[in-house]
């Protein structure tokens, strides 16, 4: 019995997934993630809200699948400095407890908002924030 739970216990181990949080600039084939000290993170996912945001701070995850590399779970707080495409894919976000709908995920980190949904908020609790 106790060879057993010790299996286990190793097992989980070797399977535990750790996010934790990194800053730095998300390379434009989003494979790699360049921190300040010119270390390299690899990624192996990395979702849509996240592509709008080339430099920041990211939540990332040891992917299961693939040692050595991360997946990119979402964006903590977004730091760029370019112009936003002028793409209508409408994006949920939130100041200061109220949400606004933007037009696209990259208007929404440059309001410094919080990401909440894909497509226009819920138009009873929300306002559109137009630029």
């Amino acid at each position: 019995m106790k060879l057993f739970m010790l299996g286990m216990l190793v097992s989980l181990n070797l399977f535990a997934s750790v996010a934790f949080e990194v800053e730095g600039f998300l390379q434009q084939n989003q494979e790699v993630i360049l921190l300040p000290q010119g270390e390299r993170i690899k990624i192996t996912y990395i979702n849509s809200e996240a592509e709008a945001c080339t430099k920041g701070r990211y939540l990332i995850v040891n992917s299961l699948t693939e040692p050595e590399k991360y997946e990119l779970l979402k964006v903590v707080r977004c730091d760029h400095s370019f112009v936003c495409p002028k793409i209508f894919e409408p994006v949920c976000g939130e100041i200061d407890g109220k949400t606004w709908t933007f037009g696209n995920a990259c208007e929404l980190y440059e309001s410094n908002a919080i990401f909440v949904d894909y497509g226009v908020c819920n138009t009873i609790a929300s306002a559109s924030k137009t630029k």
